[in-house]
């Protein structure tokens, strides 16, 4: 019996032994290929950056080529005319004729009333006044609008100045005290008669 006793008594287990071990930190290490890998890799980033700025500079070049072509040759070839007649037309268009320089001196107005210089020394205004006779009224408005003397305060010699007139609705081109700047029905009456 004791041997089947000392068949059916096991030996001891070890409790133990279904837990997993535990497992200590390890630190990483980079193994000595990655370590020489990393100078690789940065010499490929570089090679392809130089790649980049290679391609993006030869753009940029052939861009002002082309810009240079265009602007600066392709007209000079095209104002290249066979014949003796060509380089006079090139000429004829760098220089402005008389007109343009008279129209350019009719612009010009010194006290900016709407006069031209020109118009002024006509008139016999003074080109660096915007009102000459200081009637109220600038040197335009009594050539070109009212038609009134702009050498004269008063046009009509009615005591009145002209620029006081217009403010007063009345005519400083008539001594009448009654005389409308714009009478209605006068204007009307001259439609009427024109379109008959």
């Amino acid at each position: 019996m004791n041997e089947q006793n000392s068949q059916n008594v096991q030996a001891p287990k070890d409790i133990l032994e279904e837990i997993e071990p535990l497992k200590t930190p390890t630190v990483e290490t980079t193994p000595k290929d990655s370590v020489e890998q990393q100078p690789a890799t940065a010499l490929k980033t570089a090679t392809n950056l130089k790649k980049i700025i290679f391609f993006v500079g030869t753009v940029v070049l052939i861009l002002i080529l082309i810009a240079v072509v265009y602007f600066w040759v392709l007209p000079s070839f095209k104002a290249m005319k066979f014949g003796a007649d060509s380089n006079k037309n090139i000429e004829t268009r760098k220089e402005p004729n008389q007109e343009q320089n008279q129209a350019v001196n009719i612009k010009l107005d010194s006290d900016r009333d709407g006069l031209s210089d020109d118009e002024e020394s006509q008139t016999g205004t003074d080109k660096n006044k915007i009102d000459t006779d200081e009637d109220g009224l600038t040197d335009y408005e009594e050539v070109k609008i009212y038609h009134t003397n702009p050498l004269k305060t008063d046009t009509d010699n009615d005591g009145i100045s002209d620029g006081q007139e217009i403010k007063n609705n009345t005519n400083p081109l008539s001594v009448a005290p009654d005389a409308k700047l714009f009478d209605l029905q006068e204007e009307i009456t001259k439609l009427e008669t024109s379109n008959k």
